[in-house]
């Protein structure tokens, strides 16, 4: 879907595919536009996961879906806005929609990893979408350009986000 894609008061914010960057990379590349957006939002690393301690125990921390960043956003123009952000960093490459189509043929035939991509990625969907049905910001993004774009809008236009059926993340006016 090419940046600016509109589709009557929508306007999209993935781009095409820009070849492979990795995650941390995009990420690292994200924490830069996090910086010079420091004056409306506070936002940092919130990390989800799992280790196996000394005793050989399963330790899970964080919550199930949450992104990659979470944060709120500071007054801005002189109001207080108070909204939640979260923001999840994806591979520059990465296609939502061909885990949609894994996901339409069901688990089987597919590896056990492939599955639980699928899942985890629901879950991401879940989470970012309840973000934004209780009046917060989230979205995804695998381009540091696309969410610099997103949250100057967000900031300066008061556009809200959406994610669509195929988990493509919208702005929308009012």
């Amino acid at each position: 879907m090419p940046a600016g894609y509109r589709d009557q008061n929508r306007i999209a914010i993935p781009t095409a595919f820009p070849g492979h960057v990795p995650e941390r990379e995009v990420s690292r590349q994200c924490r830069a536009i996090f910086k010079t957006f420091a004056w409306a939002l506070d936002i940092s690393r919130c990390n989800v996961g799992q280790w196996t301690d000394s005793r050989g125990h399963r330790v899970r921390y964080g919550t199930v879906g949450a992104p990659d960043y979470l944060g709120q956003f500071k007054s801005i123009g002189g109001r207080w806005d108070g909204r939640m952000i979260g923001v999840e960093i994806k591979r520059s490459d990465f296609d939502p929609t061909r885990l949609l189509e894994s996901q339409r043929r069901g688990p089987s035939g597919l590896s056990r990893s492939r599955w639980q991509a699928i899942k985890h990625w629901h879950d991401q969907l879940t989470f970012l979408k309840t973000v934004n049905n209780n009046g917060g910001v989230g979205l995804w993004t695998r381009d540091a350009g696309e969410l610099a774009l997103a949250l100057g809008r967000i900031v300066n236009d008061g556009v809200s986000v959406t994610i669509d059926a195929h988990g493509f993340c919208w702005l929308e006016d009012g």
